[in-house]
């Protein structure tokens, strides 16, 4: 989320004016765009492992796959709502029901991993009697020589591109489970090293295909030591429960956070435009406005999902008879 309100409201806003900050931000916002999606994919493929190492002979991977689509076609309907509501020009934004039924196979908006989310549980799960290791080869050879954009349309050359990421949690699921037995507080060192080591070097060698190899082993160290991190706070009791509590409510989180920055945009453009003008005028508000903007844009999620828990459940709980479960699924 601190990437799109970088990206999307901060970085307009300044307009490339502080020669300090901008850089920083930038830059933070190229190394979490970088990382985030590996690690949140990584997780992914570790929660869907047994489903899909149970092939379709099991309904879980059916299952999660109709969940997923669900979410998927339910928010980018709201997300289409949305935009012919504000009317302005926002990042992804389609306004037409071409554009829309178009979105259903062809995602384009921060949705796609969602999307992506049925296409790796589909293809994995349709794999799933091909060894580990020859899966995971020849996904890491394709990240490596196949050119970033494949000349696809939409997000697809993304969800190809970032497929191995999600084969490495499901296929690995064993070890990262145990993780919290054998892993200790100085793994986060080599991890550092080679994350930094590769971000370093990925773009001073003029080959393509060593570049795009040293930017997958950044992504995936940089994307471990998150991991390390998080599970080395977890066994800290007194913030076991808050990220235990934030954890489960990832979906509503990541479907909101987009609609509610596309709010704050138009309300920057026709309700303050002056106000917040002033405002990005302030270097020492300006040092801290992503971090606030995206701590507040959060304690919204978190607000929303609660009053609609009860009211409109279906926004973040799957209907029972497409879950197929006694609790129906909350988290993509």
């Amino acid at each position: 989320m601190l990437f799109h309100v970088v990206l999307w409201d901060y970085t307009p806003l300044t307009a490339n004016h502080d020669p300090y900050l901008d850089p920083v931000w930038q830059r933070q916002g190229e190394i979490l765009g970088s990382v985030r999606i590996p690690m949140l994919l990584l997780l992914s493929g570790l929660l869907a492992s047994s489903k899909i190492r149970s092939g379709f002979a099991s309904p879980g991977a059916l299952r999660s796959m109709a969940v997923n689509y669900y979410f998927y076609a339910l928010w980018l309907l709201i997300y289409f709502a949305v935009f012919l509501v504000i009317g302005i020009q926002v990042p992804h934004a389609f306004t037409t029901a071409g554009a829309f039924f178009r979105e259903l196979l062809i995602p384009g908006t921060t949705l796609w991993y969602i999307f992506a989310l049925v296409v790796y549980t589909f293809v994995l799960t349709l794999l799933h009697r091909v060894p580990a290791w020859l899966m995971l080869t020849v996904l890491l050879v394709m990240t490596i020589l196949l050119p970033e954009t494949l000349g696809l349309d939409g997000m697809w050359a993304k969800i190809i591109h970032n497929l191995v990421f999600f084969a490495i949690g499901v296929y690995l699921a064993p070890l990262l489970r145990g993780a919290q037995t054998w892993l200790r507080w100085w793994h986060g060192l080599p991890l550092a090293v080679v994350a930094a080591g590769s971000l370093w070097s990925s773009g001073k060698l003029p080959w393509a295909a060593a570049g795009n190899l040293l930017y997958l082993c950044f992504s995936l160290a940089a994307a471990a030591l998150l991991l390390w991190g998080v599970i080395l706070l977890c066994q800290i009791r007194m913030l076991r429960g808050f990220l235990t509590f934030i954890g489960t409510r990832t979906l509503s989180i990541y479907v909101l956070h987009a609609p509610l920055i596309y709010l704050l945009l138009f309300a920057e453009q026709k309700i303050w435009p002056s106000a917040i003008q002033d405002v990005a005028q302030n270097p020492m508000i300006m040092s801290i406005y992503p971090l606030v903007v995206t701590a507040a844009i959060i304690a919204v999620c978190l607000g929303l999902e609660r009053i609609t828990r009860n009211t409109v459940p279906f926004l973040f709980s799957a209907p029972r008879w497409l879950a197929g479960a006694r609790n129906p699924e909350r988290r993509s």
